[in-house]
């Protein structure tokens, strides 16, 4: 029987970001703490950004991907969480990430996981001298609304005031 689409959590009115969407839905509409998503072009990043939760799109061969069906496997295929924190994202990737016997591709994961793992890495300091790509002219064809102005700004404020970024480049719409 026909389920029926796959809608945005946060706002049904808007595209759900790709075809990991599903995955990203159940974590942003809270059906699940987690979840591992599926990405050639974009799978794993899109639907996060589109649904409002975190997506970690590793590089290729860090985690297995015996027994997903990708579709460019040898070349581009990834696996990554889904998840609704920075820190919970990472935990999954520390579970995730690693050589196994039945993924050659793996091999590339050997000596590249950070000492401690990735949560290791989370902590209040993590973005001090840390350079970020902001949201610049270009990018849309239209103004940002009042709203998503007013929010982004505050996102830009706490960004700066971990460290991540400098007043001086802040141009974005």
């Amino acid at each position: 029987s026909w389920a029926g689409p796959t809608y945005n959590a946060v706002d049904p009115s808007i595209a759900q970001g790709g075809s990991s969407s599903g995955t990203a839905m159940a974590v942003s509409g809270n059906f699940a703490g987690l979840g591992s998503a599926e990405e050639t072009g974009g799978s794993i990043q899109n639907p996060a950004a589109a649904q409002s939760i975190v997506g970690i799109k590793p590089s290729f061969g860090l985690i297995p991907t015996t027994g997903v069906t990708p579709l460019a496997g040898s070349t581009r295929d990834v696996l990554g969480p889904h998840a609704r924190t920075v820190l919970d994202a990472a935990v999954m990737l520390d579970v995730m990430a690693g050589y196994s016997e039945k993924d050659e591709k793996t091999e590339a994961a050997i000596g590249n996981i950070p000492e401690g793992g990735y949560a290791a890495a989370v902590n209040d300091q993590a973005l001090k001298g840390k350079r970020l790509g902001l949201y610049g002219p270009g990018w849309r064809d239209s103004e940002l609304s009042a709203e998503t102005a007013a929010l982004y700004e505050q996102a830009v404020k706490e960004l700066e005031e971990e460290g991540g970024i400098e007043a001086r480049s802040r141009r974005y719409y």
